[in-house]
C-alpha cells in the first residue's frame, strides 16, 4: 500500500472550515442546554469497527483504546486515545491488523433532550495497519495518519457519572487508502 501524499485543497478547505466553525453543529441546531456533565479529566475504553478500503481491497479490523479526556466547559472537550487492535480481517488475497491507533481530537456540542447529548469533533488520527499479501508477507505495517472528523452520541447515566457514547470517524487520506471507524464505548467522570 502507497504512503498517503500531502494534503489535497479540497482536505484543506475541510479543516479551515471545522476549525472556523466548531461550535456550529449545536448552534446550528439550536438546541444548547446547559449540561449537567461535570467539568474536569474523565477516562473510558472503546470498541472500534474499521472500515478500510486499500486499493480495492475493503477489510474490517477492530480496535480497542483507552480514552482519557477534559471537559473545559459546557460545550468543549479535548481528548486522546490509544489502542490496539483485537481482531484481524482478511479477504481473498491479504489480511490486514491494526498494530497501534492513536488521535487527539477537540469536540464541541450540546445537549438536546435530557441526559443525551451530540458533539462533533474535529483533530488527527494515526493507525499502524500491517498487511499481508497471501504468504509473502508483502507489504507489511504502513503508517496512515491525517486529519480526522468524528460525530458523537452520547448518554449520561443518572445514577452513576458514566456516559455511554457511539460515534463515526473519518479519516482524510490523501491516495487510494480510506479509514473509517464505527465506535463504541463509555468513560467515568472524576
Amino acid at each position: 500500500m502507497p504512503r498517503p501524499q500531502p494534503l489535497a485543497a479540497s482536505t484543506r478547505a475541510l479543516l479551515f472550515a471545522g476549525l472556523i466553525c466548531p461550535l456550529a453543529p449545536a448552534y446550528a441546531l439550536d438546541v444548547i442546554d446547559k449540561p449537567d456533565y461535570k467539568r474536569g479529566p474523565y477516562a473510558g475504553l472503546s470498541v472500534g469497527m474499521l472500515f478500510v478500503d486499500a486499493g480495492g481491497e475493503k477489510f474490517s479490523p477492530a480496535v480497542v483504546q483507552a480514552d482519557f479526556g477534559y471537559r473545559i466547559n459546557e460545550l468543549v472537550t479535548t481528548e486522546i486515545n490509544a489502542g490496539t487492535g483485537v481482531y484481524d480481517d482478511d479477504s481473498d488475497a491479504a489480511e490486514m491488523a491494526v498494530k497501534f491507533a492513536a488521535g487527539a481530537h477537540v469536540f464541541a456540542g450540546g445537549t438536546f433532550s435530557g441526559q443525551s447529548s451530540i458533539a462533533l469533533g474535529l483533530g488527527y488520527t494515526t493507525y499502524e495497519l500491517d498487511t499481508t499479501a497471501g504468504d509473502s508477507g508483502e507489504p507489511g505495517a504502513q503508517d496512515y495518519r491525517g486529519p480526522s472528523l468524528q460525530f458523537r452520541l452520547e448518554e449520561r447515566l443518572q445514577s452513576v457519572p458514566i456516559i455511554l457514547r457511539g460515534g463515526y470517524q473519518h479519516v482524510f487520506l490523501d491516495g487510494d487508502v480510506t479509514v473509517k471507524a464505527a465506535i463504541l464505548g463509555a468513560v467515568y467522570e472524576f
